[in-house]
């Protein structure tokens, strides 16, 4: 090892590197702490590197307003549903559906959504008839 060291600093740069790099190189011997110390914080770095492209970002939880209204929602309306504007794997139709503002119900048409991701489905908002009150219940992505 300290002969093939010798060599590797023989045969490079100026003299006085060759000079520094001999005394600080040569008489040293790698001991099991040194290479305890070498290799630990390497392999450490690498694991955490490796860790890093493993993290999973989860979706934040907001919870929607809960809306109940005494009257019912007017009857859904027929839309005429423009062509894709790109593949279907791509895009879904989310379909329009009444929302109260807190003194009529109001008509939010429908539109194209991209897809968060290839397995999503579209869950569509509706009114719920629930202790003789109706609650809206919004719509969302369902992962199947």
């Amino acid at each position: 090892m300290k002969m093939l060291l010798l060599r590797l600093l023989a045969a490079s740069g100026p003299l006085y590197d060759r000079l520094a790099l001999r005394q600080r190189f040569a008489l040293a011997e790698i001991t099991p702490t040194m290479k305890i110390n070498l290799v630990y914080p390497s392999v450490v770095m690498l694991s955490l590197i490796m860790l890093a492209g493993c993290v999973v970002r989860a979706r934040p939880v907001v919870a929607a307003p809960v809306v109940m209204v005494a009257t019912p929602p007017p009857p859904l309306r027929v839309e005429a549903v423009p062509p894709l504007p790109g593949a279907p794997r791509l895009y879904v139709w989310q379909p329009g559906h009444w929302r109260w503002n807190g003194a009529a119900y109001l008509w939010m048409p429908g539109h194209y959504d991209r897809r968060p991701a290839a397995r999503a489905m579209w869950a569509p908002a509706e009114w719920v008839a629930r202790d003789g009150q109706w609650v809206f219940r919004p719509g969302h992505w369902v992962y199947r």
